[in-house]
């Protein structure tokens, strides 16, 4: 789980909004079935890495900000059936085609260029099985979790809110979905609405 421009810190990110996240980890993890394989794209901290590490065969993680690489390297240092490398999801050329069982990605979709995120679902699609997906709902429903969302992806920076403003006009998660050929199996609405859960 990536965080924006304006939390670069992992000790921070860890303290402040891994907490907020749990109940996205809790229904993340209790699609992925015991002894799974799992690579989660944006991985951040690697608090959801963590998590999964005690039930599953083998995690790995990836990320782009050499600071959340080290970071969750640390939090994962006693975990052997975990690994974190930095890279970006629109080219995971280590991995052959299947490699894993799941290809996680929370909250990370909506911060891509806009041009990265098909080619990053084929991506992910390619070397799992199985996508288990997390983003803000298109448009976000309820006008006061639009307002609040705008706000913290505001704090981002300007660059940082462009491409949730573009993720918001390209149709969300459904839309981003299909254009990359995907089936979505079950689409799961969390937080009032403004965040959807898609098994692809």
């Amino acid at each position: 789980m990536a965080p924006g421009n304006a939390a670069e810190s992992g000790p921070l990110y860890h303290l402040v909004v891994d907490p907020l996240l749990g109940r996205v980890r809790q229904l993340v993890a209790a699609r992925i079935g015991r002894g799974a394989s799992v690579i989660d794209v944006g991985c951040g901290t690697g608090q959801l890495l963590l998590e999964l590490s005690f039930f599953c065969a083998k995690v790995e993680g990836i990320d782009t900000s050499p600071e959340m690489v080290r970071f969750a390297r640390w939090l994962l240092r006693r975990r052997p059936n975990a690994h974190v490398f930095p890279g970006n999801a629109t080219s995971l050329d280590r991995y052959p085609d299947k490699t894993f069982d799941f290809a996680t990605c929370c909250l990370v979709l909506h911060e891509m260029e806009e041009r990265e995120r098909v080619p990053a679902l084929k991506e992910m699609a390619r070397v799992a099985e199985h996508l288990i997906l997390v983003d803000y709902a298109a448009p976000i429903p309820h006008r006061f979790a639009r307002v609040l969302v705008s706000g913290i992806e505001r704090l981002g920076g300007w660059g940082n809110f462009e491409k949730f403003r573009s993720y918001q006009h390209s149709g969300g998660l459904p839309a981003l979905t299909a254009a990359a050929g995907l089936n979505s199996r079950e689409i799961i609405p969390l937080f009032h609405n403004a965040v959807l859960l898609v098994e692809a």
